[in-house]
């Protein structure tokens, strides 16, 4: 079950923590049948030590929504447009999305769309007061990935004056302040807290 599943999580996110490490445990909308099921999860991972989450769709999103066996039809954005204060509440200070360089499977690819979903998410965190990490798996095409992580970096920058801001600044690309917008490439293993500080 989700429940037993996230217990397991938990322990591993426990051990993680306890080792030094930063634990950053995945929360699949898809895997929730009910509001209930999340908050008994966000309550057993923070109480494992896990202050930031990676929020995804979930593989089998369409599956599950078309079926009625989870709450969360538009999975991540739907999860956070709905769940944010719960997140707050439950000690979660930062939240991961995915970047998804290639383009959005669900989106058919279309790379301006993607990037609309991945604007549209980032806002709904960086409003809550979070901070976000934007994250990817590995993208085999260089060319491709250090042009999405420009493009990117630009209107992530530019989104985050405009929220803090309350309204767009064409100067904020520029703007030489400490970022709450992150980017990290997925690889095996967890890293390490000094690593990261």
């Amino acid at each position: 079950t989700t429940l037993a599943h996230f217990k397991d999580v938990a322990a591993a996110a426990a051990a993680l923590a306890a080792s030094g490490f930063v634990p950053v445990p995945h929360l699949p909308a898809a895997r929730f049948g009910s509001r209930e099921e999340l908050i008994s999860t966000l309550g057993t991972l923070s109480a494992a030590g896990a202050g930031e989450l990676l929020v995804v769709g979930g593989n089998d999103l369409g599956d599950r929504s078309n079926s009625g066996e989870c709450p969360y039809l538009g999975g991540a954005q739907a999860l956070l447009t709905a769940e944010l204060a719960l997140c707050r509440q439950h000690g979660i200070h930062s939240l991961a999305v995915a970047g998804h360089p290639d383009g959005h499977p669900a989106l058919g690819w279309d790379a301006s769309a993607t990037a609309s979903l991945l604007a549209a998410k980032v806002r709904l965190v960086l409003s809550a007061g979070m901070d976000v990490t934007v994250v990817t798996q590995f993208c085999f095409d260089a060319h491709k990935l250090v042009t999405w992580l420009g493009r990117t970096r630009r209107e992530m920058i530019a989104l985050e004056a405009e929220v803090s801001t309350g309204c767009e600044i064409p100067g904020a690309l520029t703007a030489a302040v400490p970022s709450r917008v992150r980017f990290r490439i997925g690889l095996p293993g967890p890293t390490s807290r000094k690593k990261l500080e």
